[in-house]
């Protein structure tokens, strides 16, 4: 909500290039992983020049292109491309500390989710809450260990782990006012949170 608050309110013509396609790249996140618009997402990824990306964020938009591919039932690109990724998570885990970072990390490891690569996802969720613990951010902490509840089924019976990571997630959620992250909780635990 507080993305597309500022989205809403900001001037685009005030941005630079640069701050522009950071700006296309967030949006195409939403559109492919939050509300999964797969037509929206066709449409922005005509505006992104990867030419002019950095290089964190051309390993964000090529992580977002991997679950939009998935989407659109393109599954051995998706998989092609999260490869590719994984054979440079060193480099992409490496350097300063940047959220773009985190969303990379965070969307390689929905994509490894939902090719069920159970296991793989964990981990990769895993090294993301170690990044984030290494720099003392917070950023998407709650959505790596809803990632960690949600792709891990064996774990139902291990109840008090699954207890913990939901508290930290919807603790997690609620200081970064993540809805999304919420109603996900609020879904599996029947309203009991």
């Amino acid at each position: 909500m507080l993305f597309e608050t500022v989205v809403r309110t900001c001037d685009v013509r005030q941005f630079s290039l640069a701050g522009y396609q950071l700006l296309q790249l967030c949006r195409y996140f939403k559109v492919v992983l939050v509300t999964k618009n797969t037509q929206q997402a066709k449409k922005l990824l005509k505006t992104i020049v990867v030419s002019k990306l950095t290089t964190a964020q051309c390993y964000f938009f090529y992580a977002i292109t991997a679950y939009y591919y998935q989407l659109i039932g393109r599954t051995k690109e998706a998989g092609q491309i999260v490869s590719d990724l994984l054979e440079r998570k060193d480099s992409i885990m490496s350097g300063e500390y940047s959220i773009v970072k985190i969303m990379t990390i965070y969307t390689i490891a929905m994509s490894q989710r939902d090719m069920q690569h159970t296991q793989a996802s964990v981990t990769t969720a895993a090294k993301g809450i170690a990044l984030s613990n290494q720099y003392d951010q917070t950023a998407f902490l709650e959505n790596f260990f809803w990632l960690i509840i949600d792709a891990s089924p064996t774990w139902s019976s291990q109840h008090f782990v699954v207890t913990e990571l939901t508290k930290n997630a919807c603790c997690l959620a609620k200081m970064h006012g993540n809805q999304w992250i919420l109603d996900k909780i609020n879904q599996q635990s029947g309203g009991k949170q």
